[in-house]
């Protein structure tokens, strides 16, 4: 197998029809993984990014796209090698042509290996089978595997109609719970549901990070350039719900159509309307037109809040794992810095 090494943004650019080949044929692929929202995480991350190409030996078309950020540690000197997306992305991974997956793990893991100057190698929010396959190629002898505590990402299986819905998946007081605030937040002056589109994308944007950072005092960094190269590959859903000009709640979710998922990124609503559970309806409509629209899961990321599981959600979990090298130098340096870690604690 062949390696290429992509790191500059027109270069990832060229690659869109390769890489939008690969993952549409990648079953564990995921919108996180896609060129239209790894475009808009490069454009902003801090981090050096490279993707690793590759390629088989007799063909001029990719197989396989890994791609990486090297993040360097002021404070430690270490150098971690995280996969790209990291940290905003809920998952995180590769795409790679099926038939080839075995071949190509084994051309990554020793590039890795051999070419990456790196102390630790960070594979964090990963649900990938493949992942045994990568980490049984770093030697005992040589590396130390770290589990580090899996993090929930509730979803929904999805039945065919809203009706199914409703009566498979929500008790019969939930059921009517739901009605009851539908009913309740409809009734509310100028009510309406406004959806993304070209005329108000930044002003639909904004509303969404300002109800954000009034409920949590920040803004998040780099999101409306994800959100606008989203919207571009047509992979964002957008939408918030309004009285007159007040808005009540707002949501941004990733339309991941090769996989039939509906990805739901970030949610926030006006806590002075939170008698009316704006929030609650709007993942309720959200879930609503995931169905109508051909979805077949409705997948809530990461977070295994209990409202999740309220609206019918199954669990499951990403893998967060952490490879370092047998390093001496390394052990004594992360001895001084917990030591260091202790005596600030105790002062």
């Amino acid at each position: 197998m062949k390696i290429e090494i992509i790191d500059g943004i027109e270069e990832f650019k060229n690659l869109k029809s390769q890489w939008d080949l690969v993952y549409n044929e990648d079953s564990n692929g995921h919108v996180f993984s896609s060129w239209g929202w790894l475009q808009g995480f490069f454009e902003v991350t801090k981090d050096k990014w490279f993707v690793i190409g590759v390629k088989p030996p007799d063909q001029d078309e990719f197989a396989a796209f890994f791609p990486l950020t090297l993040h360097k540690n002021k404070l430690t000197l270490n150098k971690i090698l995280q996969i790209g997306g990291t940290p905003i992305a809920d998952y995180t991974g590769f795409v790679c042509k099926p038939e080839y997956a075995d071949r190509v793990i084994e051309c990554f893991s020793d590039y890795v290996i051999n070419n990456i100057s790196w102390n630790r190698f960070h594979l964090k929010d990963v649900n990938d089978d493949r992942l045994d396959s990568i980490v049984s190629k770093f030697d005992n002898d040589k590396f130390n595997v770290q589990e580090i505590n899996c993090v929930c990402c509730p979803y929904i299986n999805l039945p065919d109609t809203w009706d199914d819905y409703l009566k498979d998946k929500l008790s019969r007081p939930a059921r009517s719970k739901l009605k009851r605030r539908i009913n309740k937040l409809n009734l509310l002056p100028g009510f309406r549901s406004v959806e993304v589109d070209d005329n108000n994308f930044d002003e639909q944007v904004d509303t969404l990070l300002n109800l954000w950072h009034a409920h949590w005092h920040i803004r998040p960094k780099g999101y409306l350039n994800i959100f606008k190269r989203s919207y571009e590959n047509n992979l964002l859903w957008l939408n918030t719900l309004y009285s007159d000009e007040i808005p009540l709640a707002s949501m941004a979710a990733f339309k991941d159509v090769p996989r039939n998922t509906f990805r739901v990124f970030i949610t926030a609503y006006n806590t002075d309307f939170a008698n009316f559970a704006p929030g609650r309806v709007l993942f309720a409509n959200s879930i609503k037109y995931a169905i109508e629209n051909g979805y077949k899961v409705y997948d809530f990321l990461r977070g295994e809040e209990d409202y999740k599981l309220k609206f019918g959600a199954e669990t499951r979990f990403n893998s967060y794992l952490i490879i370092s090298q047998n390093d001496l130098k390394l052990k004594l340096l992360d001895k001084s810095i917990n030591i260091f870690k202790n005596l600030k604690n105790n002062k």
